[in-house]
């Protein structure tokens, strides 16, 4: 499986796949490692999300954690309101999102 909507740039910035769910956490998730291992920080833009459920949102906080480990930090931006709605629906908006890019 592929997730053609994800877009890394050099710069730890993320774009977020339009399903960010059970059926995309893992890609995702390993994409978001990846970047970390580059040694930054990252920004994950969260704007073109249709779909997050609690696999995505998982992932986000793993992956934060880690990046907190690392001296590191992962800043969510731009969340759509499907995105805001799910990170609030799991008590996670205020701990994960940080504003607007």
């Amino acid at each position: 499986m592929t997730v053609d909507t994800l877009a890394v740039a050099p710069a730890g910035h993320i774009t977020a796949p339009v399903r960010l769910d059970v059926s995309t956490a893992h890609t995702f998730r390993l994409a978001l490692l990846d970047a970390l291992d580059e040694g930054a920080s990252l920004t994950v833009d969260l704007s073109g999300v249709d779909v997050l459920d609690a696999a995505g949102a998982a992932v986000l906080v793993g992956v934060s954690h880690r990046a907190a480990a690392r001296g590191h930090r992962l800043a969510v931006i731009d969340a759509s309101p499907a995105a805001h709605a799910a990170l609030a629906g799991h008590g996670l908006s205020r701990c994960l999102l940080a504003g607007k890019g």
